[in-house]
């Protein structure tokens, strides 16, 4: 009899992280290329914060879910961590059934990459 816990598994990777027609895209964190889902602001939401007086300076956030077993090492809140060349920084962590939500956050520096 499939178990729950089996069951959440095969869901995870049949219909989310390896659903690339639906949702995960190929992005590159910390320099290893790996499927995840990648969310980021609205519209909506960067309007709302252009029309606050903040000085010409902003955070972006994302929040990636990823497998955990596709990243060597779990990231560390206040590391620094680059998602797809732009250098942010892990506001919070968490392991949900073996998807890592990782939160990270960085200034808006009209997107500079970086090498790594």
């Amino acid at each position: 009899m499939l178990t729950f816990k089996d069951a959440a598994a095969g869901d995870i990777d049949d219909a989310f992280i390896a659903d690339t027609d639906e949702f995960a895209d190929y992005h590159n964190l910390n320099g290893d290329t790996v499927l995840c889902v990648v969310e980021g602001r609205t519209n909506k939401e960067h309007i709302q914060i252009a029309k606050q007086d903040i000085d010409g300076l902003s955070l972006d956030e994302y929040v990636v879910h990823v497998k955990k077993c596709l990243l060597p090492s779990v990231p560390e809140q206040g590391m620094r961590f680059y998602l797809d060349g732009i250098l942010t920084q892990v506001k919070n962590c968490d392991d949900d059934m073996g998807v890592l939500v990782i939160t990270l956050e960085g200034h808006n520096a009209g997107g500079t990459t970086y090498e790594y």
